[in-house]
């Protein structure tokens, strides 16, 4: 047992004779690294030790990394902790990706769910496919899961900025009920999957996106989101998309959103379970502070918070997913074309972002 000299403010043991001191000194450094072979060993084996040996797990790309420091980095700025990459789910997202290309399936909500007898089939659902991979929940109560997947792709960092201009693949990868993620991308073809076993805590209550001090922040939204969320306004576009994520219900809220002169800016409002979303009912202005102010109440708490934050829009010019304005596009048949071919790549409907919506543990 070590005790402090407070004399020296240092171990006592350290204030013994030389020769035993470098003795002693020695031994630790010989159980330190003892112990470090062994914590290396063990971890690499936990990482990929899966109950199914049926699956190469897979060594992560430059690609995936990327993408994953990216979308770590966002989280922290928006209030939430950093997910982990996991093998077991990184190589069952790949192997939906596979499944999805060699099928020829319509990207559509349908994506999200494979069918028994087709080549690559892996599990009807998400959780299915995940258990095939070979990941085990680490909480003995179950755990949550989610999934989004992006089309015709050059790289994964571009799809996470996709789903995070959209409402609910942002309420996905920007979730405190996640920890773990797996990343793939097989010929243009994106699809995250994620899993949690239980709620993070958010810094300052609310996890925020567009967070607070952003800047080059998009200015608006044209309803490339399967499901889309404008259709209940029956809207065909909205300023950027504003959302507040929290640890449990949403119950009550106010909001209140306002330029840089201090003029209301008018919104369409909906909450979709620990999330609101607020959606301008007019494009944003270019190089442009707004500041938003929510009052809110959790289910089962009788406490009322608020959250002010402000950000700030790109200048003109600069691009931005979605890189021109729904004007600029519908004057432009060529551009729209494009938009059409990514939305609808095959025939049927469908378009360019897919969600599942998250699962309770089980």
């Amino acid at each position: 047992m070590h005790y402090l000299d407070h004399t020296r403010c240092k171990p006592a043991y350290l204030t013994k004779h030389p020769m035993q001191r470098v003795c002693r000194i020695l031994l630790l450094g010989l159980l330190t690294a003892i112990l470090y072979a062994f914590l290396l060993q063990w971890g690499v084996q936990s990482a990929y030790a899966s109950p199914s040996e049926r699956f190469e797990l897979p060594s992560y790309t430059q690609d995936q990394l990327d993408a994953l420091v990216y979308l770590n980095t966002i989280r922290i700025k928006a209030g939430l902790p950093a997910v982990s990459m996991n093998a077991q789910i990184t190589k069952a997202a790949e192997l939906h990706a596979h499944y999805f290309n060699n099928n020829h399936i319509a990207p559509n909500l349908g994506a999200h769910h494979e069918q028994a007898g087709l080549p690559g089939f892996r599990g009807t659902t998400v959780k299915e496919r995940l258990a095939a991979a070979g990941y085990v929940s680490p909480s003995p109560y179950g755990y949550g899961y989610g999934e989004v997947m992006h089309f015709r792709q050059k790289n994964s960092m571009d799809a996470m900025n996709g789903w995070l201009d959209t409402a609910y693949h942002r309420q996905l990868i920007l979730s405190p009920r996640y920890q773990e993620i797996g990343i793939a991308l097989v010929n243009g073809t994106a699809v995250v999957n994620l899993a949690g076993s239980g709620t993070s805590a958010i810094d300052g209550g609310l996890a925020l996106y567009p967070y607070d001090g952003m800047k080059n922040v998009g200015i608006g939204f044209y309803g490339f989101e399967n499901p889309n969320p404008l259709l209940q306004f029956n809207a065909a576009q909205s300023g950027y998309i504003i959302s507040a994520t929290a640890t449990g219900s949403i119950q009550w809220h106010q909001a209140k959103m306002t330029d840089k002169n201090g003029s209301g800016v008018p919104f369409f409002a909906e909450v979709s379970r620990d999330t609101l979303f607020l959606y301008p009912k007019e494009i944003l202005q270019y190089d442009h502070c707004y500041t938003v102010s929510i009052d809110y109440q959790l289910d089962g708490s009788d406490e009322k918070r608020n959250r002010t934050w402000s950000f700030t829009t790109r200048a003109e010019g600069i691009n931005v997913n979605p890189s021109l304005t729904y004007s600029k596009m519908l004057r432009n048949p060529s551009v729209m074309s494009f938009y059409k071919r990514a939305m609808y790549p095959l025939k049927g409907p469908g378009v360019r972002h897919h969600r599942v919506i998250y699962q309770a543990p089980s």
